[in-house]
């Protein structure tokens, strides 16, 4: 515990804080000083658990999601891939930027170790995943409230000026991503209608997909069916 949280816990003897002569003084020190003592701790451990926000906050190429021009079926968010070996590094040379003052290159070091043992700990995976839960709902969430904004000439706009390859790679994900909202247990209403609308303006933009050639046969096998046609007859 650090010297300023220690100099707010209250000695035997000390008076606390609150003057009601019905409580118990010894009874309300041990509660004052619990109180501390948790608010220390959880501050801690938020600091200790910060280098791993970088891993549950999505992110586009560019971060062009930050932008108007984003296109989610073609811009798709993502969360950053978890690296031990790569974490265990960025630590190591970040470590100085931590909120926690007077820290010497011996505790740095032990600051690692520390790490490396609440990676290998049975309470990371858990907890870690737990945490890219929240974080892949909350991605659904932004990228559903930026699918439904697209409506009429906004989701136009948006695809316009893009390329007739570009456009049908639109229509491809956006017609597989129609298919996982409608095959969901709980249907969500308003982003099929989305979908479903710029997959209308798609159509009423892209020319109809071209028919493969035919392929040219030989005269005698076009020759012997046509013979056979007759006898059918």
């Amino acid at each position: 515990v650090d010297k300023p949280s220690l100099d707010r816990l209250l000695g035997p003897g000390s008076k606390s804080p609150q003057d009601d002569k019905s409580v118990d003084p010894e009874k309300a020190r041990v509660q004052i000083n619990a109180m501390v003592l948790r608010k220390h701790f959880y501050q801690l451990t938020q600091v200790f658990l910060l280098p791993f926000g970088q891993f549950f906050e999505f992110e586009t190429d560019k971060n062009v999601h930050l932008g108007p021009r984003w296109n989610p079926y073609l811009e798709l968010p993502y969360l950053p891939k978890f690296e031990e070996q790569e974490f265990l590094k960025d630590v190591r040379l970040h470590v100085d930027q931590f909120p926690i003052k007077g820290l010497k290159m011996q505790r740095k070091n032990k600051m690692v170790t520390l790490y490396r043992r609440f990676l290998r700990s049975p309470n990371f995976i858990p907890w870690f995943s737990s945490q890219r839960d929240m974080a892949k709902e909350k991605m659904r969430l932004y990228m559903k409230s930026r699918l439904v904004s697209l409506r009429g000439e906004h989701f136009l706009r948006l695809v316009c000026h893009v390329s007739v390859k570009r456009a049908r790679l639109v229509r491809s994900r956006a017609q597989k991503y129609l298919d996982t909202v409608v095959s969901r247990p709980n249907l969500d209403a308003e982003l099929r209608d989305a979908i479903t609308d710029h997959l209308r303006t798609l159509d009423s933009l892209l020319p109809p997909p071209r028919k493969p050639p035919a392929i040219p046969q030989n005269p005698k096998e076009a020759k012997a069916k046509q013979s056979s046609r007759v006898v059918d007859l």
